[in-house]
């Protein structure tokens, strides 16, 4: 009969699962501030994986990735906790409010547009009615009514042109993807946005000209290029950060694709 302790040693963590141990140290390490001991990485396993994929380390000569690959991904973090980009989730479901500068002129122009029916009516009124009470009811309801009609008419030009402005494909660049993955999000994707990829590794100085036209920028983290993650920061677009991960990819790809 195979024993536990037999069935643990066979365990073999993939790339995902010893990212997932390594979030986890890094958590700890930022709020405890502890060492890299034997124990310190049982507790940050069992905090990320499931009991099942538990295992017995009596070395770190067993897991010679785990102390380079936290202190490189502790960097990481500190870094984007500086640089604070768009961070998900938000509410897709709302875009943001855009004012033409017509309309905005239409809007300045209701104060006006009050102040001189006040001056004009005030004085007509005062002759004829002593109560100020009355009176200013009445002035205070007539620009109750025009200040409503003039936003209502404003409110049906802005859906006007919402309504008229064709659809247009997002386009999205996606830093710091592996190869194997570029083709499974491209075939999932490349008809919802105007898709972008710079291959881990493989990003340049022409990286500055790719951000141009650019809606979002996804940048993986876990295989980041620094020169190419600092390109893209100095571009000025909006960054989503993803954990490198393409089930997450897909998620903030989801997520935006949802944004009217």
């Amino acid at each position: 009969m195979t024993t536990e302790k037999a069935v643990k040693s066979r365990v073999q963590w993939g790339e995902s699962e010893q990212y997932q141990i390594v979030e986890k140290a890094c958590e700890i390490l930022e709020k405890e501030h502890c060492g890299f001991t034997l124990k310190f990485f049982h507790r940050a396993m069992k905090d990320a994986l499931s009991e099942d994929r538990w295992r017995k380390v009596i070395s770190f000569s067993n897991i010679d990735w785990f102390k380079a690959t936290t202190k490189r991904r502790l960097l990481q973090r500190e870094d984007e906790r500086k640089n604070k980009p768009i961070s998900f989730p938000v509410d897709l479901s709302v875009p943001p409010k855009r004012v033409s500068e017509e309309t905005l002129a239409q809007a300045e122009s209701l104060d006006i547009i009050v102040e001189a029916m006040r001056r004009i009516l005030v004085p007509v009124f005062s002759e004829c009615l002593s109560k100020t009470t009355f009176l200013d009811r009445i002035t205070s309801q007539i620009s109750v009514q025009v200040i409503s009609a003039m936003r209502s008419q404003l409110f049906s030009l802005q859906v006007v042109n919402e309504q008229q402005a064709p659809p247009k494909k997002k386009s999205i660049l996606i830093a710091n993807l592996l190869n194997d993955q570029i083709a499974e999000v491209k075939r999932e994707f490349s008809e919802t946005f105007e898709l972008n990829i710079i291959e881990s590794g493989k990003g340049s100085a022409s990286t500055p000209l790719v951000t141009q036209n650019i809606d979002f920028a996804i940048i993986m983290t876990r295989f980041v290029d620094h020169s190419t993650q600092k390109a893209i920061q100095n571009s000025g677009v909006k960054i989503v950060w993803c954990n490198g991960a393409v089930s997450d990819l897909k998620s903030r790809l989801k997520e935006i694709k949802e944004r009217k």
